[in-house]
């Protein structure tokens, strides 16, 4: 049971990491918007939304990878 709990440990700081990311590229987008700079605005939130994918797909323990 160690081992399966340690990969619990991992998995739930890497969606912590990731969701902290995709917080950081959200506020940063914002910011970029605020100040009239469209294509940062744009970039950091793709970043934000690729960010909540990973978060997701890790949860999810999907990996990001469609099934075969």
């Amino acid at each position: 049971m160690t081992g399966r709990r340690a990969d619990n440990k991992l998995l739930d700081r890497r969606a912590v990491e990731l969701v902290l990311i995709s917080l950081l590229a959200a506020f940063c987008g914002g910011l970029a918007w605020a100040l009239d700079d469209e294509l940062f605005a744009v970039t950091f939130a793709a970043a934000a939304v690729t960010g909540a994918f990973g978060v997701v797909a890790t949860l999810m323990g999907t990996g990001g990878s469609p099934p075969n």
